[in-house]
């Protein structure tokens, strides 16, 4: 049988083809349950795709942080996160219309193909079929990403580009150099859908170190073979990436604009929204040694519990025992390297950003290498405990602890899915109610100023900002910049409103006109205390 007839056998295909159909049902069923995108980065991604099918462009109506320093309520979007999620949105939208069902769709099929993946690595790198459909048993089981696959958002796209460039990277060490060069256009598609992508090359880059030594070592040569692969690597990455930046250069004036840079000079992560000072290196080091040190400790242990979750806590100890007996595993080496590098950079230096989403967004990428380390843990710790239990036999002991791990992620999933969803739209009706208070009180294209802008647009359909962390008197400066003439406070306001939202200060400048629920609608008043109308 020739290579492209094996590629093509039905008996190779049928159970790669049997684990993406389980996932497609698992996933479409789940989604029926999700009818808008429920948080903020996922209103962005639906937001910029809806902007692109109307033929406008990468813009955005609102603003969401203070990063990125912009002049105008419309902007060009997307120089804090990537574009690839709504672009695979609007596509999907060309497809089939817009609507929500349809953002959906991209995404059930790339979380789908993530647990084929994962079956394909436990058959090309533990040669067995229990690790192979256990890997992909659980993925699709998958505990706090379980209901996030199936919304417009970066985590199955991340997950597939990410997993395929550490495969390809160790198929590189293992096989054959060649794949480097794919690896590198697939690190750019996962860089377009998060900037944390980038840290991807760095595996390629010590690969390519690694393959030049090791033909420097045994006398063989070819290393021109080495420097090729290296500049095909190079350009496969700028092929992919170079359309991205030419837009950059052209709506922004840089190639990288660099908001999302900022975020390193955090001293709280409510600096994003700080408008009456600047988040730079000064103000960084300003803080003081001892604050800078203590907010890295407390990160790297948030980030180590996030690691826990990713690994549904459960699997945990079995992760860490299977990564130390597969530290000396060449198919591990590119996932350690970006894992130890994922977690240092979202500890050390984007220390706010990472606890609060980064790492888990990013860790999607991890999850066939780690539920592959759960599984040898698994075997090794049961090998243990059968030499005090001589009854045990090994091998059927192994397999059934490999089904009861399926049964737990599968129950843990399914409780964490429930929780999701039952509270899944208490914000996003809430906000309706306020957009229909507001409806007849505002004029299409006038600003709000709320605490989240990207939610109040999908509800409203109008365009809004977020409150500044500066206090009242940065907020009423803030909303007069931009005309707002309405402030809608909700519990869950920066803290230095807490005075206002309470009702224990009393600005002149600011009128309570109503009461919605929890929420508190603010007029900005002219400064002899007349409501400002600039209908």
């Amino acid at each position: 049988m020739g290579r492209l007839e094996r590629i093509f056998d039905s008996s190779r295909l049928a159970a790669p083809l049997a684990v993406f159909a389980v996932a497609l049902v698992v996933r479409s069923v789940t989604a029926l349950f999700i009818t808008q995108p429920g948080y903020a980065d996922s209103y962005y991604y639906f937001h910029v795709a809806q902007n692109l099918y109307y033929g406008r462009g990468f813009v955005e109506d609102f603003i969401w942080n203070y990063l990125e320093n912009p002049t105008t309520v419309t902007h060009p979007s997307n120089v804090y996160w990537m574009p690839l999620s709504s672009i695979t949105v609007y596509l999907s939208f060309l497809t089939f219309g817009l609507s929500f069902r349809a953002a959906q769709v991209p995404m059930i099929v790339a979380s789908a193909l993530l647990p084929v993946i994962g079956y394909w690595l436990g058959k090309d790198v533990f040669r067995s079929a229990r690790y192979a459909w256990g890997i992909a048993a659980i993925i699709i089981f998958s505990g706090i990403y379980y209901v996030y696959w199936i919304v417009p958002e970066g985590f199955g796209l991340y997950a597939v580009f990410g997993s395929l460039a550490l495969i390809l990277t160790y198929k590189a060490l293992r096989d054959a150099i060649a794949y480097l060069v794919p690896a590198s256009g697939i690190v750019a598609l996962a860089q377009l859908t998060r900037a944390d992508g980038a840290l991807l090359l760095v595996p390629i880059a010590l690969a390519l170190v690694i393959l030049f030594a090791r033909r420097f070592r045994d006398g063989s040569g070819h290393y021109v073979e080495v420097l090729a692969t290296g500049l095909g690597s190079v350009l496969a990455y700028l092929l992919v990436l170079s359309p991205w930046l030419y837009r950059n250069w052209i709506d922004t004036g840089t190639l990288f604009p660099g908001a999302g840079l900022k975020a390193m000079f955090l001293r709280e992560y409510n600096d994003m929204f700080a408008y009456g000072h600047k988040v730079d290196l000064a103000y960084f080091l300003g803080w003081g040694w001892d604050e800078i040190l203590r907010s890295r400790a407390s990160a790297f242990a948030s980030n180590f519990w996030v690691f826990t979750e990713i690994s549904l806590v459960f699997l945990t100890p079995f992760v860490l025992v299977g990564l130390w007996r597969l530290r000396s595993r060449l198919e591990y080496l590119p996932f350690l390297i970006y894992n130890i590098l994922l977690f240092a950079t979202v500890s050390l230096i984007f220390t706010f950003p990472g606890p609060r989403g980064t790492y888990t967004h990013s860790g999607a990428a991890l999850l066939p290498f780690i539920f592959g380390a759960a599984l040898v843990g698994l075997d090794a710790t049961v090998a243990l405990v059968a030499r005090f239990r001589r009854h045990w036999v090994v091998p059927i002991a192994q397999r059934n602890f490999t089904v009861i791990a399926v049964g737990f992620a599968v129950v843990l999933s399914a409780a964490l899915a429930v929780k999701a969803i039952q509270g899944w739209d208490d914000r996003y009706n809430e906000y309706r109610e306020v957009a229909s208070w507001l409806q007849g009180r505002t004029t299409d294209g006038e600003t709000v100023m709320v605490v989240d802008p990207l939610r109040y647009y999908y509800v409203a359909h109008r365009p809004s900002i977020v409150f500044t962390n500066d206090g009242v008197s940065s907020t009423i400066e803030l909303a007069r910049r931009f005309n707002a003439r309405y402030l809608v406070l909700e519990p869950g306001h920066p803290k230095p409103l807490n005075d206002l939202f309470a009702g224990r200060e009393d600005n002149p400048a600011l009128r309570l006109e109503q009461t919605i629920g929890d929420f508190k609608i603010y007029r900005v008043t002219r400064p002899g205390g007349a409501a400002e109308n600039r209908g």
